[in-house]
């Protein structure tokens, strides 16, 4: 406190203050003309929330006035620091406005809760994310910035303290914010603070404090015991297959106009194959759409952290006694919010560190699922693919490139949309299939194994759009079929499918007792029916609704997302 009111008292006449109520008015300016930010739509967002124009406007007059105060303080205790300080307020100023506008290039949109979630479950995609949304545009106010702060006098005596107290005291602003209207108006207050009008250094520090909220008040316990136990050995191998970035619609299998799948229609004729079509995701971020898959959750946002408390796949699979099994072709760590405690579960992890990376990893780990399930029973197989994530062309060896043009190297975005689905499908084509092939290459295993497929989202496949994590419904085709002996199941494939059906799918497969199922899932798909469709959505945003979030339509007939999903 003793150290935040010196601070203004020195600060109050000096040219410091003008220049920092410079910046900050500048960086308004720049970044509406920039980012096309409309305050106007921001005023109707709010006078939709309160029905009241002038308490519209006086919400809009506080909001503008508080992220300008927020971000002139900061820039301004910068200003009357010392020289070794002012680098550390330059560095930090400098790294939120490059990732900052980054996303806007990416995604536009500041950076979200659900941003950091997805970017720091992905590292490996960070060499080729980072140098393809490169926002050229942040060096001008960051070279202004830079000018201004190392072109006054040095001579103020303020170190590291004054730094805490700022970034202390900007977290604690949204803190008061984040809980200003109850938890129990918590969509209507994310939506008029967080939707904007923001600035970038503000967006950073709000994002920033609802990661660190959601740590804070996030479930940190033990998940729920099954309290079934089986007293037989299975007689069945189960896999369950997630892939990576495979669009549903670009299957041959769906219809697609390109012979990109000729295996698996080839299994479909023999009757070894049942196919959805194209299904739903339950989001278009891996790091979302995974951890629903593996708990079955569907009831978002998760305000209760059933994600973090109910039962995972691995831990039904083991009261049914099947041998566990994790193989994991992307990571040499785990990931999807899966803990040390998960992992008493599972028996055999094999990851990126024994699979290798590279163009042939699915092949390889093909032939490693394969000699797990041949001549044995009772094994359960959760495997997460290599797949066709971007950049496309790192997918399939370059003799392998059927479709022409492609993208020049490892670029991800182009205004050469034929050249990207081009990439895209070689991708598909080289890997898709030949998995399959290997997979399957004896098949007397499909005489006691079941594979239940699907993929962790789609793919835009469109210019100067991030490829997923977005809201469009491309993001969210995928396919969703399982293989195994003709004449095994009786399903309805016209059934409408979607992620949110595959839980109940493998505890079917596992034959796990309805009446000891502690929770609801949705419909298997063992039992579902044509009639039992409804009308399907995909979330996005914060899981846990520390952030924005929404239900997106995947059936586009419809505009409304339903009441309970």
């Amino acid at each position: 406190m003793k150290t935040g009111l010196h601070f203004l008292k020195r600060s109050v006449f000096g040219v410091e203050l003008w220049v920092a109520a410079g910046l900050t008015l500048f960086l308004f300016w720049f970044e509406r003309w920039l980012f096309r930010m409309s305050y106007l739509e921001t005023f109707a967002l709010i006078y939709d929330e309160t029905l009241d124009f002038y308490l519209a406007l006086e919400k809009m007059v506080i909001l503008f006035a508080l992220l300008g105060l927020l971000t002139f303080l900061f820039i301004l205790a910068s200003l009357v620091s010392k020289r070794g300080v002012r680098w550390v307020y330059f560095l930090f100023f400098s790294a939120l406005l490059l990732i900052e506008y980054g996303y806007q290039n990416a995604n536009h949109n500041f950076m979200a809760l659900y941003d950091l979630q997805a970017a720091i479950g992905a590292p490996q995609n960070w060499p080729h994310a980072i140098p393809a949304y490169f926002n050229w545009w942040a060096v001008v106010p960051i070279a202004l910035y830079g000018a201004s702060l190392f072109g006054l006098p040095s001579a103020q005596k303020y170190g590291v303290g004054l730094f805490l107290t700022v970034i202390t005291g900007l977290i604690g602003v949204y803190s008061v914010i984040y809980f200003y209207t109850g938890l129990d108006q918590l969509e209507t207050k994310l939506r008029i603070y967080s939707a904007g009008p923001t600035l970038s250094v503000q967006s950073f520090f709000r994002m920033g404090t609802y990661s660190l909220l959601e740590q804070v008040f996030a479930y940190h316990g033990s998940r729920a015991a099954v309290g079934y136990q089986a007293k037989s050995a299975p007689e069945n191998n189960i896999i369950f297959i997630i892939d990576e970035s495979i669009r549903g619609d670009h299957l041959s299998l769906n219809g697609y106009k390109r012979p990109t799948t000729p295996y698996l229609e080839e299994l479909a004729r023999r009757g070894l194959l049942y196919n959805w079509g194209i299904a739903s995701a339950g989001s278009t971020c891996t790091y979302r759409s995974v951890i629903l898959l593996l708990t079955g959750v569907s009831e978002l946002p998760d305000t209760n952290f059933n994600l973090k408390k109910q039962p995972t796949l691995f831990q039904y699979a083991r009261a049914m006694n099947y041998k566990t099994h994790y193989f994991e072709a992307q990571s040499r760590t785990p990931r999807f919010g899966i803990t040390a405690e998960d992992f008493g579960f599972v028996d055999n992890w094999i990851n990126q560190e024994e699979l290798g990376d590279g163009i042939d990893t699915d092949q390889r780990l093909a032939a490693q699922l394969a000699a797990v399930a041949q001549g044995t029973a009772g094994n359960f197989m959760l495997v997460f693919k290599r797949g066709n994530h971007f950049p496309y062309n790192n997918n399939y060896p370059a003799n392998a490139a059927i479709y022409t043009p492609v993208l020049s190297g490892e670029q991800i975005v182009s205004d050469n949309i034929p050249a990207i689905i081009n990439s895209y499908d070689n991708g598909l084509t080289y890997n898709l299939d030949t998995f399959f092939q290997t997979l399957l290459a004896n098949k007397d295993i499909l005489n006691n194994t079941v594979i239940l497929y699907t993929s962790d989202h789609g793919q835009t496949l469109g210019a100067e759009t991030y490829p997923h994590c977005g809201e469009t419904q491309p993001e969210a085709v995928v396919p969703l079929f399982m293989i195994a002996s003709p004449g095994t199941f009786n399903v309805d494939v016209g059934f409408r499918a979607s992620h949110f059906n595959m839980f109940a799918t493998a505890l079917d497969l596992m034959n796990f007792p309805h009446n000891e199922r502690a929770y609801h899932y949705q419909p298997s798909l063992l039992t579902a029916r044509s009639v039992d469709s409804v009308d399907r959505y995909y979330f996005h945003g914060a899981l846990f609704g520390f952030d924005e979030y929404k239900w997106l339509p995947f059936d586009l007939d419809k505009t409304q997302p339903a009441a309970a999903q």
